[in-house]
């Protein structure tokens, strides 16, 4: 999901860090609402689906392209590369 977010940021030339922060909300919250996914986000009653990336933050997750840690899809837990 990093990947389409960090061509994004550079085609466009998104430098700020509230664009670079609203870029990864477009691949994540917005995407999810665009498609009219319903429980989605993490809340209580919600399917614990998720992506962990090792990056303190939303601006670094994209700027570094932060590797995938674990994944958790329908109760089922990947870790990320070795």
């Amino acid at each position: 999901m990093l990947q389409p977010a960090h061509m994004a940021v550079h085609a466009c030339h998104m430098t700020s860090r509230k664009e670079v922060t609203a870029c990864f909300d477009m691949v994540t919250e917005n995407a999810a609402r665009t498609l009219g996914l319903e429980g989605y986000g993490i809340a209580e009653g919600n399917e614990a689906d998720f992506v962990l990336v090792d990056a303190p933050d939303r601006w670094d997750a994209i700027r570094r392209l932060a590797l995938t840690t674990l994944v958790v899809t329908a109760a089922c837990v990947s870790s990320g590369p070795k």
